[in-house]
């Protein structure tokens, strides 16, 4: 990967000054440490440089730079930690932060300012005062009203004094969306992608005292920031360009922003990118795109709801100076069970995000055979991190940790019981996810296992694996025919017996309305000679156009989301 030459001799004095990391003294057996990751090299510890050089491009290696195993995480993110802070705010500051809360959306489209520093008296953790402390409303202002009673804060100690740290960290980002009655989206998506390789934020729970009445548990979260890059990439390259979303996150004062416009098409006037790609052998001399698919991978995998995977905006890029761009991912509150289990690991996407779909630098790498495989591959990478046992171990672990302190905060917009419930449901999808992905392999490579039959004449594969709509439409072409629809009452009674004698639940049909809305078609496109349709159905308008038998004795008709996993039933010649 290149690098300016002009690197070379900041990079030397740094290596000559220090070789080590400045954070704070790790923790021993703290369990939120990354799997030891040396930088340059991949998951499995490979690399195209020797070991103990930068490869700097042009085919020259002159510097050597000491390999970097990442650095544990603050001891303030330990796991096992459920750290109180205390702070204390002026009644007019609190008034002012309170005022600003309940009006923040309304001010923001003013044109006010909003999310504004103020002055706190002083932040204490255990035997630990700061007075130069500044705290701030966090988020969006336009969904601060889905939590009117509850508060997310940023406390800064460098806003005053710049040099200033609090366990080795600039900020305290406490968490808490409405969205999120389990508190552990974020915390649970960032052990994915840790375990994973990727440089991905540390994560715990917390508990807030203001002005000495207990305010409410937060998800503390570690923030991208030149701490976070030295504790990846090490002293020595730290200080590559460091953007969230669009926006510089570091190196502001160049004002310099075209590495990013360059290599993602980002317009700096509008604020949007284009929906433009460079070529893939282009994408790949300023991205590094095997760290590019795994983190794409890991979010896939989780699912993450708003990341660049799917076609959203919060994700953080790294301009490494030796490798390249870097994904980082970035605000996993979305995550998990806000999506259904049975997401599509490769085509799902968003309308409503900033490509109004995939993502184009997605598009160009998977419309190539082998770097489409190699994604492929990186699927597989996270699904084997995805270990659905130590992602409950975890929620269970937790979810005793913070009981208490959940109960205890009359502050949350959702109820104890509530907060119960669904951890519950994230339990269960950990385990909904894997076993769809799993299924989803074999339904992308041969569809499964089949069962043939006939009936006066017509010829019928069974298709047995659970697939998407479009998934078993695709192995009955592969067999040569189409997802069938029935064209008679008796062949609707044949195919409802067989189908139930061998897997009770829904099956897949070829009718769909995935064209035209309302105007139901056989899968090759062709008019519907028969139909069967349950009472009041179809229903689900533009969200269900796909058709499926149902497990009644009839097996009427029903429409369902394309993309949830049924059997099917394909019509041969």
């Amino acid at each position: 990967m290149m690098t300016a030459l002009s690197c070379r001799t900041s990079l030397l004095l740094a290596f000559l000054v220090t070789a080590g990391c400045n954070l704070t003294t790790p923790l021993d057996a703290d369990i939120s440490t990354p799997q030891e990751v040396v930088d340059g090299a991949d998951v499995t510890g490979s690399s195209d440089s020797a070991q103990g050089e930068e490869d700097l491009g042009s085919g020259w290696t002159d510097i050597s730079i000491p390999p970097h195993t990442v650095q544990p995480c603050s001891e303030i993110y330990d796991e096992a930690l459920l750290p109180t802070f205390e702070v204390e705010i002026a009644p007019d500051v609190w008034a002012a932060m309170l005022e600003e809360w309940k009006n923040g959306d309304v001010w923001e489209a003013e044109g006010k300012p909003v999310k504004v520093y103020r002055p706190a008296k002083w932040f204490r953790y255990e035997d630990e005062t700061f007075f130069d402390v500044m705290i701030r409303p966090k988020g969006s202002p336009f969904q601060w009203p889905l939590s009117p009673t509850k508060m997310q804060f940023n406390i800064s100690f460098t806003q005053i004094n710049k040099d200033q740290r609090f366990r080795g960290v600039r900020k305290l980002l406490l968490d808490a969306p409405a969205w999120d009655p389990t508190f552990f989206h974020d915390r649970l998506g960032m052990s994915v992608m840790r375990d994973l390789g990727i440089p991905a934020s540390c994560a715990n729970n917390a508990r807030l005292i203001i002005n000495g009445e207990y305010y409410g548990i937060f998800t503390s979260i570690e923030r991208v920031d030149k701490e976070f890059l030295t504790r990846w990439f090490g002293p020595l390259l730290n200080d590559g360009n460091l953007y969230k979303y669009f926006y510089k996150a570091n190196n502001e004062d160049d004002g310099d922003t075209s590495d990013l416009e360059e290599t993602f098409f980002f317009d700096g006037m509008t604020g949007e990118f284009t929906g433009d790609s460079l070529t893939l052998e282009e994408l790949a001399a300023k991205v590094d795109l095997d760290q590019a698919i795994l983190e794409w991978a890991g979010e896939a995998i989780i699912p993450d709801g708003d990341g660049f995977w799917i076609g959203s905006d919060n994700f953080y890029l790294y301009n490494h100076p030796t490798r390249g761009f870097l994904f980082i991912p970035w605000d996993l509150d979305i995550s998990f069970d806000h999506k259904k289990p049975f997401v599509d690991p490769i085509t799902h996407s968003v309308d409503w995000g900033i490509f109004e779909g995939k993502p184009p630098q997605f598009e160009t790498v998977m419309a190539d055979p082998v770097w489409s495989q190699k994604f492929k591959d990186a699927l597989d990478t996270a699904r084997a991190v995805y270990d659905p046992t130590v992602l409950q171990g975890r929620i269970d672990q937790w979810s005793a940790q913070i009981i208490d302190a959940v109960a205890e905060d009359t502050n949350k917009p959702f109820s104890t019981q509530e907060h119960i419930d669904q951890v519950a449901v994230l339990r269960d999808f950990v385990q909904q996810r894997a076993d769809y992905y799993d299924g989803w392999k074999v339904c992308t490579s041969d569809g499964g296992p089949s069962v043939d039959k006939s009936f006066a004449g017509a010829n019928f594969r069974f298709l047995l694996s659970a697939c998407g709509w479009e998934l078993s439409e695709q192995a009955c072409v592969k067999a040569g025919g189409h997802l069938a629809s029935p064209q008679s009452d008796e062949e609707q009674a044949f195919l409802v017996a067989e189908s139930q004698a061998l897997v009770e639940g829904y099956w897949w049909l070829g009718a769909n309305d995935i064209a035209l809305e309302g105007a139901y078609v056989g899968a090759d496109g062709s008019p519907l000679p028969y139909d069967s349709w349950g009472n009041e159905q179809p229903d689900g308008e533009d969200s269900q156009n796909c058709a499926a038998l149902s497990p009644t004795e009839t097996g009427d008709w029903q429409d369902k989301e394309c993309s949830s996993p049924y059997p099917a039933i394909c019509r041969l010649p």
